[in-house]
């Protein structure tokens, strides 16, 4: 691999290394969907930064924690390169029942939850006990557009990029045997682990 295709040693965060990647090699395939056209690295790019800046225009900050209820796949890979982008992201699976959901929400004191309509009753009503904002994902599967709707009740604030040492994501074990363990994953984790350093975010 040349010089020209390797993650330069000083950057450390996924948009810092999206955008090397969308910038050196735009038209290569970040994301292979199949029965679908790949998603580009400056799609990927040009989606994650478009859902980051959509969160600072709703309030959510660098150090809040936004939940992604989503199912697998690019829509769920895009919007977390894009909440990690821009806050701390916390996926959950999209099939945890209330008391699950209950269990994996508590104290983690979300900014809001990213979801795709159309949302069940029971977990609407749940988030809106708990006073958890929704932003509704207005998207389809070529991910395109790319837009949030709802509002956090805050003003809008600049857009905070992050820094190595700030978390990224925080992640869950799979509690088969006891209460799931949140494991908090900086973003320099991703860089350290080979991730982002080939390319293969």
């Amino acid at each position: 691999m040349g010089d020209e295709l390797r993650l330069r040693d000083s950057i450390h965060t996924i948009p810092a290394a999206l955008a090397f990647w969308a910038e050196r090699t735009p038209d290569a395939p970040a994301l292979i969907i199949p029965g679908s056209p790949a998603i580009t690295y400056e799609r990927l790019w040009n989606l994650a930064n478009t859902l980051a800046e959509s969160l600072a225009r709703v309030g959510v900050g660098r150090n809040d924690r936004i939940v992604l209820l989503l199912p697998e796949g690019p829509v769920l890979a895009t919007a977390l390169l894009g909440t990690m982008s821009a806050a701390i992201a916390v996926p959950l699976d999209v099939a945890l029942t209330i008391t699950e959901l209950g269990v994996a929400l508590h104290g983690i004191n979300a900014a809001g939850a990213i979801a795709l309509p159309p949302i069940p009753d029971g977990t609407r009503g749940y988030l809106s006990q708990l006073e958890m904002p929704i932003f509704e994902l207005d998207t389809n599967n070529a991910l395109d557009p790319f837009v949030l709707a709802g509002h956090s009740g805050r003003p809008g604030c600049p857009r905070t990029w992050p820094r190595a040492e700030d978390i990224g994501v925080v992640g869950h074990t799979s509690g088969t045997t006891r209460t799931p363990k949140r494991i908090p994953r900086p973003h320099a984790f991703w860089n350290t682990a080979g991730d982002i350093a080939t390319g293969s975010v």
